[in-house]
């Protein structure tokens, strides 16, 4: 997870410095600062602009070793003792209706509440964050995942899934995290 982060920040760093850069021209020093505020990093080494906030970073890590990864494995080990049709279709077909509708909305709105609760975010806070970016996250997590888990749940070996569930998450995790900081980012536009 946290090398998805830290991809998803370059590419945010990357976008950011881009549109502020065509938006005003300039590459000043206080334009470079302005890039730094806006993907969250707080200071500047010799005028250049950090572009990697290593407090997010940790706490994507920390999210993905003590809530995504446990509860994704445990979560595939339910799905196998449960799911016990000798029917492989109907068992894929199975395990993705019950990915989809009971997995999916409760991992999103775990990996948001985690990461604000690491944020410092109090419960209402928290509650109003999964008002306004649970839903849609969970959309999100149905167009993504669909296809990944026929592959799952049909080829990828009980053992393996969770490896191959990482390796996707690569993609997913970013995604999260994107939505994650720019959440925050809207919330400091309107807190202004």
């Amino acid at each position: 997870m946290t090398a998805s982060d830290a991809l998803c920040q370059q590419i945010e760093y990357k976008l950011t410095h881009d549109t502020i850069k065509e938006h005003d021209g300039s590459d000043s020093p206080a334009h470079r600062n302005m890039s730094s505020y806006i993907i969250g990093a707080k200071n500047t080494k010799r005028g250049l602009p950090l572009c990697h906030d290593w407090q997010r970073s940790l706490h994507v890590a920390i999210t993905g070793a003590t809530m995504n990864g446990p509860i994704s494995h445990a979560w595939y080990g339910i799905l196998k003792r449960t799911v016990t049709t000798q029917h492989k279709v109907l068992e894929i077909a199975t395990c993705m209706v019950l990915d989809a509708l009971i997995f999916s909305p409760v991992a999103v709105a775990a990996y948001f509440i985690w990461r604000s609760a690491l944020e410092g975010k109090d419960f209402k806070r928290i509650a109003n964050k999964l008002k306004e970016i649970h839903y849609s996250a969970t959309l999100a997590s149905w167009r993504f995942w669909p296809l990944a888990n026929i592959v799952n749940f049909s080829v990828v070996p009980l053992e393996f899934r969770v490896l191959y569930n990482n390796l996707l998450s690569l993609f997913w995790s970013g995604y999260l995290s994107y939505i994650n900081g720019k959440h925050l980012d809207e919330l400091v536009e309107t807190n202004k």
